[in-house]
């Protein structure tokens, strides 16, 4: 396909339009009915740790940039693709063979460098000490329902932040917190040391503790462990309902301050589209699915009041979101 031709696809319902020239970013319009800022202006499609010179042929729109992706450009997949996106879930799953282009990397964030990390296509993720070969299994895709033909690279990465989660919070560290951070920091410097250094006995320990695991064999009790982690602002949440007078309705959460409801068939100024405003605030590193759980209670909560009666949506949003914009 020539680099300049495009393909769109629009979800009516949505009111949204998805324009795709086969490159690794996938554009989004909003229509007139869409609040700013509830829908971001494009989506990345990239595998986030490959990059491949030997492909870039195939990719011709920036020769100097080696990024790749694996969908196939057609209007079905882009279709699919954009579909899978809005629903929040990893996108290209079971397009990348993962025996010629294995995923492998280090550990980052909580535990960085501590760990090499790696699929190869197999039934297993695998890891290791940093700068060792001593490769384990540590997590079975099919403990998690998945097969080679289901992965995606995203999922990878946050079945390994659930891991790794799991891997702390055996040895006392408090990982519900919402700053993981400063729960490392007080575990290490109750635990660890009473002086200033906290940090420092926190990297020591840790390398210490990961090579204890694998040398003595006890890393197979943690095999496993955990489950897919990923931030509540990476996990998008969107919900599309029908009301009984016809009246199609979006609900809608990206990570930012507030959460969005409105419709194409009952268009809308901006403070009346006000969902919930951060509908995160108090939940923790696991609280991803209680984030979800209380906006698809709101929506629903919305469609027997807001969706049904103008009144009623004035009554919504002036006794809601009295914080969310001055009040005018």
């Amino acid at each position: 396909m020539p680099i300049h031709d495009k393909l769109i696809y629009r979800d009516p319902h949505a009111d949204v339009t998805f324009v795709w020239d086969g490159w690794m970013q996938i554009l989004i319009r909003n229509g007139l009915s869409v609040p700013l800022s509830a829908w971001p202006d494009r989506f990345d499609i990239r595998e986030p740790d490959l990059r491949r010179d030997d492909l870039k042929a195939q990719f011709p729109h920036y020769p100097d940039d080696p990024s790749v992706h694996f969908i196939p450009v057609t209007l079905t997949d882009l279709e699919d693709t954009c579909r899978t996106w809005m629903r929040g879930e990893h996108l290209a799953a079971g397009r990348r063979d993962y025996t010629t282009y294995p995923w492998q990397g280090s550990t980052y964030g909580w535990i960085l460098g501590v760990l090499d990390v790696r699929y190869l296509g197999g039934d297993s993720i695998e890891a290791t000490p940093r700068g060792t070969q001593n490769w384990r299994p540590i997590i079975d895709l099919a403990h998690d329902g998945h097969t080679p033909l289901t992965v995606a690279t995203t999922w990878l990465q946050a079945r390994v932040n659930g891991w790794i989660l799991a891997l702390l919070a055996r040895h006392g560290i408090d990982t519900t917190s919402g700053d993981l951070h400063a729960a490392v920091i007080q575990w290490a410097t109750t635990t660890l040391t009473h002086g200033s250094n906290a940090a420092s006995a926190y990297s020591a320990w840790l390398d210490r503790t990961v090579n204890d695991l694998w040398t003595s064999g006890d890393i197979e009790t943690y095999r496993n462990a955990g489950g897919s982690w990923r931030s509540t602002t990476c996990r998008r949440w969107y919900a599309r309902r029908t009301a009984a007078d016809g009246v199609r309705w979006n609900f809608l959460w990206t990570g930012t301050p507030f959460a969005y409801a409105y419709s194409p068939d009952r268009i809308a100024p901006a403070r009346r589209t006000l969902l919930a405003h951060q509908p995160d605030a108090g939940h923790g590193l696991d609280g991803a699915q209680a984030v979800r759980d209380h906006l698809d209670h709101l929506a629903d909560e919305w469609m027997r009041g807001p969706a049904l009666d103008p009144d009623a949506l004035t009554r919504w949003t002036d006794s809601t979101h009295r914080s969310c914009y001055p009040q005018t």
